[in-house]
C-alpha cells in the first residue's frame, strides 16, 4: 500500500528563495520512495501550473500541491493557514507522515494527538517562540519530532530526547549536475568569479564589494534576485556584472560555465525574514549546488559548516575579515591553475553524501525507530 506524506510549508509560489527549493525537493524525492505526496502550503498563483513548477525546478515525479489560502501570508494569515491545515488532517491523517515547516500548524497538530516531524532551520522569536512552550507539555511533546538543519539548534530545543530529533544537512540532487561533470572539470577560459545567492546582509556582497577595490584583471558575476536588491550601489565598478533570478533549474547549466564560484559569509549572517540571523546554524544550499557543480570553492572559514567544507581538500577557506587575503588566492587559483585542479574532484565526491534522496531515506529510517515519547 503507498503511504501518505503531507508536507506543511509556509511558501508562497512561485519563488525566487531557497525555502521553496527545499521544500519541493524533498517533496519530489518521497514521491521517488513510493510515497502519495500532498504538499499543503498558503498561496499558489493560479496561472503557475504543476507543469510550471515541475520545469522551474527540475523536478522528477509528480504530486499535489494545495493551495489554502487567497494571498500570500502574513502573520495574521499564518494562524488562519495552520486552522485550516488543522481541519484538513484531522480527517486525513491515518496512516501518513507529516512534516512541518510550519511551527505554528505543528504545534495545533500536536496539541490535537496528531503525530508529525517539525523541520527547523533556525530558532524561535516572538509568538512562535510563546508557542513552542506548549511542548513541555507531555500531551503535545508525545506527538512530535524534530528535523534539525543543524547540531547547533540543539542549544534552542534541549528538552527534546536524542530519540525524538535527528539532525540533517541541506542537500543536492547529483544527477541535476552531473551530465555538466566533464565539462565542469576543464578549465574555463575567462577569469571570472561568480557568487549565487541571496543579496541580504552576510550573505556575502559586502565582501565582494570590498574586492572589487583590490583585485585586477578579474569580473565577477553575481546572481541573484534583483527585486530585492538595487544594483545600482555597484555602478561604479566596471568589473561585475549582476544576472536576475532564474529557475533553479538552469543552475548547473550556469555554474558550469564557471572556476571559481564564492561563498563569502560574514560572521553574522541574516536571512530574507529581517528579524532572522542564522550563522550559528545555516546549512546553505547553495553550498551543496557548489559541491556538485565540482567548482573551485573560496568560501569564509566559519565553523557552522566546518564539516562539510575542508580547507584544501574541497574548498579554500578565508578569515571573511582578510581582504587581502581573498584578493590573493582569486588571483592565484586563476595563475595556477593546475594546482588547485583537485579540489573539484573533492568537491563533487563531497556532494554525494548530501543527496535529497539519502535524506529521505534518513527521515523514513528514523521514523521506524522506537521513540520516548512516540506511542
Amino acid at each position: 500500500m503507498i503511504k501518505k506524506f503531507y508536507y506543511i510549508a509556509e511558501i508562497s509560489l512561485p519563488s525566487s528563495s531557497a525555502y521553496s527549493i527545499h521544500v519541493l525537493k524533498m517533496c519530489d524525492s518521497f514521491v521517488g520512495f513510493g510515497f502519495s505526496v500532498s504538499l499543503l502550503i498558503p498561496y499558489k498563483s493560479s496561472s503557475y501550473s504543476f507543469l510550471n513548477i515541475k520545469k522551474e525546478y527540475n523536478l522528477k515525479n509528480n504530486f499535489t500541491i494545495t493551495s489554502i489560502l487567497k494571498k500570500k501570508i502574513n502573520f495574521f494569515y499564518r494562524i488562519i493557514f495552520s486552522f485550516n491545515i488543522l481541519r484538513i488532517l484531522i480527517r486525513n491523517n491515518a496512516n501518513s507522515i507529516i512534516i512541518s515547516r510550519s511551527i505554528i500548524s505543528s504545534v495545533f497538530l500536536s496539541i490535537f494527538q496528531i503525530k508529525n516531524y517539525l523541520e527547523l532551520h533556525h530558532d524561535l522569536k516572538g509568538f512562535t517562540k510563546f508557542l513552542f512552550i506548549l511542548t513541555n507539555f507531555n500531551f503535545v511533546k508525545k506527538n512530535l519530532k524534530l528535523i534539525l538543519i543543524h547540531k547547533n539548534l540543539l542549544n534552542y530545543y534541549s528538552c527534546f530526547d536524542k530519540q525524538n530529533y535527528i539532525i540533517l544537512d541541506d542537500a543536492v540532487s547529483i544527477e541535476d549536475f552531473i551530465k555538466y561533470k566533464k565539462d565542469n572539470l576543464k578549465k574555463k577560459n575567462h577569469r571570472i568569479c561568480a557568487y549565487f545567492g541571496s543579496s541580504t546582509y552576510g550573505k556575502g556582497l559586502e565582501i565582494i564589494q570590498d574586492l572589487l577595490n583590490v583585485v585586477n584583471n578579474v569580473t565577477f558575476h553575481i546572481y541573484t534576485d534583483l527585486n530585492l536588491f538595487d544594483e545600482k550601489i555597484f555602478k561604479k565598478y566596471k568589473n561585475i556584472k549582476f544576472f536576475d533570478y532564474v529557475p533553479y533549474a538552469l543552475i548547473p547549466k550556469i555554474m558550469s560555465k564557471y572556476d571559481i564560484v564564492l561563498m563569502p559569509y560574514q560572521k553574522y549572517v541574516r536571512v530574507r525574514s529581517s528579524n532572522l540571523e542564522t550563522s550559528n546554524f545555516m546549512s546553505p544550499l547553495k553550498l551543496f549546488d557548489y559541491l556538485a557543480s565540482c567548482k573551485i570553492i573560496v568560501a569564509s572559514n566559519l565553523m557552522v559548516y566546518s564539516h562539510i567544507l575542508k580547507d584544501r581538500h574541497n574548498s579554500i577557506l578565508l578569515n571573511p575579515k582578510n581582504i587581502q587575503s581573498w584578493a590573493k588566492t582569486i588571483t592565484n587559483i586563476f595563475n595556477n591553475y593546475n594546482e588547485y585542479r583537485y579540489l573539484k574532484k573533492n568537491a563533487f565526491n563531497t556532494a554525494k553524501n548530501y543527496t535529497w534522496n539519502d535524506r529521505v531515506k534518513k527521515i523514513i529510517s528514523f521514523n521506524k525507530k522506537p521513540s520516548v515519547v512516540f506511542k
